[in-house]
């Protein structure tokens, strides 16, 4: 699926939708999907009537009070005072009654720009974590698993530090592979201690702005730290840290998540991988025996 084909249907605009309910009301005719520069080309026509009207009864009115006017008797007759005011309040109301409508249409419009960014930003973040989950399934050697899952992380989410820590023995946590910008934090750390090792105890996603769960400050603007898990068993945790320009939210927390999913199944194919070749270099070196 292409990203025009997802952006397609929130730009089409239905015959019975707000959006052009309130394009008709307006005058806006003759274009499927109205835009921002419509409204603002129909906004500046209205205007434009108004200014004239109000110039064409300013000329009037001047006319009468004129010499030759006054000698009519029109402008000084009740009908053409009232008229002339029931003239002024319907232009003041046609004008005010558009204006709300053209700016409903407006924000309506914004609602709908929001909405296909959103939607394509998504489409962006879900073909990325395909791309990711193909390149890691598609290498089998630990030290370019690793590598290759830190890179897609920092493709997806512009951190400015990565990490992965993989479990060596029954609570113990070693960081394999670190990128980005050189922060001062542990190399090692037991599972239930600060903020990688409460992610592992707990397997639980978590997202930090400024303080960890431990008390312990952030070098950084904020912090993604998910646990690596396959088959229920933990492998590890990979944690990406932000910056003050890309502060991230509970989306980027599930994608994360998703990315944690892949990078598991990664690691742990990379594992049997290398287990199979353990295997068969000990069948050889025995048949050659």
């Amino acid at each position: 699926m292409t990203m025009t084909q997802v952006a397609a249907p929130i730009d089409a605009v239905g015959s019975d939708s707000p959006v052009a309910g309130e394009a008709r009301l307006v005058g806006i005719r003759g274009t499927a999907t109205p835009t921002l520069e419509v409204v603002d080309r129909r906004r500046s026509q209205l205007w434009t009537l108004v200014f004239a009207g109000l110039v064409c009864l300013s000329v009037s009115v001047a006319i009468l009070a004129t010499g030759k006017g006054r000698d009519l008797g029109i402008a000084n007759t009740v009908q053409f005072r009232a008229g002339t005011v029931l003239l002024v309040v319907a232009l003041a109301f046609y004008v005010v009654e558009k204006e709300r409508h053209l700016r409903r249409l407006a924000h309506l419009l914004v609602d709908e720009r929001v909405k296909a960014t959103a939607a394509s930003e998504r489409l962006k973040e879900l073909e990325s974590l395909h791309a990711a989950g193909t390149a890691m399934n598609s290498v089998l050697v630990i030290e370019e698993v690793l590598r290759v899952i830190l890179s897609s992380a920092f493709e997806l989410l512009q951190p400015v530090s990565g990490s992965i820590m993989l479990l060596q023995g029954p609570d113990t946590m070693v960081v394999v592979c670190k990128i980005g910008r050189s922060l001062d934090l542990p190399d090692r750390t037991r599972v239930g201690e600060g903020l990688e090792g409460r992610v592992a105890l707990q397997r639980v996603p978590t997202l930090v702005r400024g303080t960890a769960a431990d008390g312990r400050s952030l070098p950084t603007e904020c912090a993604i730290c998910a646990p690596l898990v396959h088959r229920g068993e933990l492998l590890g945790t990979i944690t990406l840290s932000g910056s003050a320009e890309r502060v991230y939210s509970d989306y980027d927390l599930q994608s994360v998540s998703l990315f944690a999913g892949h990078a598991a199944v990664a690691i742990a194919n990379s594992r049997l991988n290398a287990s199979e070749l353990e295997l068969h270099r000990r069948l050889e070196a025995a048949l050659s025996r």
